[in-house]
């Protein structure tokens, strides 16, 4: 089996299993969702699954995953799901780099927060895609049993619409996989995607060399179906959270246009370039899609007269009213979330001066937000479904504390930043959100606040409280002098 893709077989070291984790996010995608842990949970350890409240354009959504997470009891144990808020414009314009951002919470809002026996060792397997790449189940058994190189691209067949249209051109190039080392030397999942980044050299060509030399592609290891969706609002969502912004046009947009491309092949967005070509009978099937073919029939033929679109009869004029009705149930919930908060900061703020020299100067002038009841974490006062989306407001968000001395000096070119062994000023600026997960014995022996570098200018900061749970932030540091 390895020999057929190159590779060697992995030595396991010790008795410990080789564990495999399964990075995506999480849109609208619940089909795909359903379809994806069905097929895979066999042959993975732990799925890694983010989703946002906004898109990479910055349209508020639902958080679909949260809302129907009773769907996927039988998955709950295998599944570690965070939801992180991006940043918006002080991230910058362009959705390609909001596209990234997300693309790397998945490893360090996510994955770095697991711990005990999901905790990742050295030689694990990471695979990093979107949810409807989904490799095939004897791709996952190689990858487990077969010693890979650091970059390993697994070339999907495309498919467009369902798997009755094949895209005519090279296989698709994602996903991909990686091997955990440690957190700050893992290849981030943005990098893996782009292949770009790794260990970083003086001379600039010797690490393109160097990244050629360390990568191996896996043929027709995955499916990819792109835009196979059950209902025409989904395929409008995508278009409007599409980093491909300049497609998103009205022409594009219009509904007969659409019907009339997903039932002949044509490109979704007009492009001549794109063809595709029609496979009848296909059993290149994901086996989950074709033991419920009533319930994936479009993902198998898009010949009827509405395309297979669920929502077809539905009017437009009907869409909007639905629009308008979640448009104001989000605003309800979000003024609900947003005193909860205030609650919350209101009893941290009692007990600030406390807290402060408790925890130390760490915390800095920042302590009374994130400081703790006793007995009471200030999180447990927000509703249980905001908990993990927790954000100071803006102008707590950016604070001044003082650092201890970091355990040695380090430079980082990029940003400028110098860390010395005497305490010097710092700003932060938030680069994750919260994630809550259950109290560690490394958090546990942490005390009530530790800083600690992850990877280049990003810092992890591990606050517990006596509830038992603890919260990782991220936050991007930057020289003040």
């Amino acid at each position: 089996m390895c020999r057929k893709h190159g590779f060697t077989q992995y030595r396991e070291q010790g008795s410990r299993k080789r564990k495999v984790y399964d990075m995506f996010l999480i849109s609208t995608e619940l089909d795909w969702l359903e379809i994806r842990l069905n097929t895979l949970a066999p042959y993975v350890d732990y799925f890694i699954i983010v989703e946002s409240p906004t898109t990479f354009t910055g349209m508020h959504k639902p958080l679909h995953l949260e809302q129907n997470w009773k769907n996927f009891t039988k998955f709950h144990d295998q599944i570690f799901h965070t939801v992180v808020k991006d940043p918006g414009p002080s991230l910058g314009y362009s959705t390609w780099t909001h596209e990234d951002f997300m693309r790397d919470s998945l490893y360090f809002s996510a994955f770095a927060a697991l711990t005990g026996k999901k905790e990742a060792r050295e030689g694990d397997v990471i695979i990093v895609s979107d949810v409807d790449e989904i490799p095939k189940p004897e791709t996952l058994i190689a990858l487990r049993n077969c010693d890979i190189p650091d970059r390993v691209t697994l070339r999907s067949h495309f498919y467009y619409y369902s798997f009755q249209w094949l895209h005519v051109g090279q296989q698709w190039p994602h996903p991909q996989a990686t091997v955990f080392k440690t957190l700050s030397t893992t290849i981030k999942p943005s990098h893996l995607r782009a292949g770009i980044g790794g260990i970083q050299t003086s001379i600039p060509f010797l690490g393109a060399i160097r990244r050629w030399r360390e990568k191996a592609d896996m043929w027709d290891a995955a499916w990819h179906c792109s835009s196979g969706f059950a209902t025409l609002r989904e395929v409008i969502t995508k278009m409007n959270s599409f980093s491909h912004t300049p497609l998103n046009t009205p022409e594009n947009r219009d509904r007969e246009n659409i019907k009339d491309r997903v039932r002949n092949g044509k490109d979704l967005y007009g492009r001549r370039g794109e063809r595709y070509q029609r496979v009848d009978n296909n059993h290149d099937v994901p086996q989950y899609v074709l033991e419920n073919r009533q319930k994936y029939g479009y993902l198998l033929d898009r010949d009827g007269k509405t395309a297979g679109f669920e929502d077809w009869n539905v009017t437009e004029e009907d869409e909007k009213a639905a629009m308008e009705a979640r448009r104001k149930a989000r605003q309800e919930e979000n003024l609900k979330i947003q005193q909860a908060f205030q609650k919350a900061e209101e009893i941290a703020a009692k007990k600030a001066a406390a807290e402060r020299a408790k925890q130390g100067a760490c915390y800095g002038r920042s302590a009374g937000l994130f400081s703790t009841e006793v007995g009471r974490s200030p999180l447990a006062n927000l509703p249980e479904n905001s908990r993990a989306t927790y954000r100071p407001p803006a102008e707590v968000r950016q604070h001044e504390y003082n650092l201890p001395r970091p355990q040695r000096p380090y430079n980082n070119r990029r940003t400028s930043i110098l860390h010395t062994r005497t305490t010097k000023l710092y700003s932060t600026q938030l680069f994750e959100s919260h994630a809550s997960f259950p109290l560690s014995t490394q958090c546990r022996q942490s005390g009530e606040a530790r800083i600690g570098a992850v990877f280049s200018n990003v810092f992890r900061r591990i606050h517990t409280s006596s509830s038992g749970q603890c919260a990782v932030q991220f936050e991007r540091l930057v020289y003040t002098q």
